[in-house]
């Protein structure tokens, strides 16, 4: 897995600042990376992904206190409609900003 931690000794307010960048691709670690990358703020979190889709990722939206139950089930947190990557289709033809019109 090619992650590196960096950290910045001369950050503003003299607190150290940091970063994580993923330097190569690697399907085999990209749960992990998915993971590393998500982005939260308490209230609701996504799991980092690629803009482009592949097969073995595992794209994510949650919004905390929202559950999906079902009978004789584990109750957990229901992974809402991805919204990074939403395909628009009018009349079966798929619309984009570069070329349709409304």
């Amino acid at each position: 897995m090619a992650l590196v931690f960096k950290r910045d000794a001369g950050a503003r307010n003299g607190e150290r600042g940091w970063s994580i960048e993923e330097t190569a691709y690697d399907p085999r670690f990209a749960a992990k990376i998915e993971s590393v990358f998500a982005l939260g703020n308490g209230y609701m979190g996504i799991r980092a992904a690629t803009e482009e889709r592949y097969a073995h990722e595992t794209r994510g939206f949650y919004v905390a206190g929202l559950f999906d139950a079902f009978p004789g089930e584990v109750t957990e947190l229901a992974n809402l409609p991805d919204w990074l990557t939403l395909e628009l289709e009018i009349d079966g033809e798929r619309f984009t900003c570069e070329s349709g019109t409304m």
